[in-house]
């Protein structure tokens, strides 16, 4: 119905398998765990500050980015996925920056939004592996500075701090379970598509194709939630108040 892919990247799922007008019916629809978590981030912390409502948001933008990305696969709405990425990885950077240093100076966010922007206008003026690969340095740049600094939280709050303690755990957990299944999914799929292993006549190991990508989406959303609420956790005790966990119909925590 989209017409061929012009993005620079076509998934493991077979395309229009199951639907005319969806290309990716899985991973399309799994997308909305990113948007759920998004949502239910920013509701249930609403007396948080500013940009810590706007990770969250940015969380369910890329979560509505990611289906229409799915969906269709165009580079114009390839670009409403992984830009809102960027921008995603680049408030949390943000956020963990003020609790560390909280009087950084007003420099900070200037030079940060001015890095994003030229980010942005590079990803977005280039296609194809070119575009594919600096994304996802510059993305992936982000996302272990900001793991660096989780990691930081957790080792000096591991024995005070239960609930930075279990977040970390738990985020931790499936953040990078859901990588390694992502990274099964982009580099194996010739082993688990049937219809990929026919055309390269190789033989698949699995009888069906099990939609790691699909599963990525879900479980990286869980792990970022996790650790989205950890660094929400260590600014409210560098605050000096108690952090204490809450769970919405006993399964989804929030401070």
């Amino acid at each position: 119905y989209w017409g061929a892919a012009t993005s620079s990247v076509d998934w493991c799922e077979t395309n229009y398998e199951y639907s005319y007008y969806v290309a990716e019916m899985f991973n399309s629809f799994s997308s909305l765990a990113m948007v759920v978590i998004g949502e239910l981030g920013a509701w249930l912390h609403p007396k948080s500050e500013f940009r810590y409502r706007l990770a969250f948001r940015l969380i369910s933008v890329v979560g509505w980015g990611s289906l229409l990305f799915h969906g269709t696969l165009k580079y114009e709405t390839q670009m409403l996925d992984e830009l809102p990425m960027c921008w995603t990885a680049a408030v949390l950077f943000y956020c963990l920056v003020k609790n560390k240093y909280p009087n950084v100076s007003g420099w900070f966010p200037i030079i940060l939004g001015v890095y994003t922007a030229l980010v942005t206008a590079v990803v977005s003026l280039f296609s194809g592996k070119v575009q594919f690969y600096f994304f996802h340095f510059t993305f992936a740049s982000l996302e272990l500075t900001d793991g660096a600094m989780i990691l930081k939280i957790y080792l000096s709050k591991r024995h005070g701090s239960p609930t930075v303690k279990r977040l970390f755990e738990l985020g931790i957990g499936m953040y990078v379970s859901a990588m390694l299944i992502w990274f099964t999914d982009f580099n194996f799929c010739r082993y688990l598509n049937g219809h990929v292993a026919a055309a390269l006549g190789n033989s698949t190991i699995l009888p069906f194709n099990p939609q790691f990508h699909a599963v990525w989406h879900a479980m990286v959303s869980a792990g970022l939630y996790c650790l989205c609420l950890l660094i929400l956790v260590d600014r409210q005790e560098t605050l000096g108040h108690k952090a204490k966990l809450h769970y919405l119909l006993c399964l989804i925590p929030y401070v």
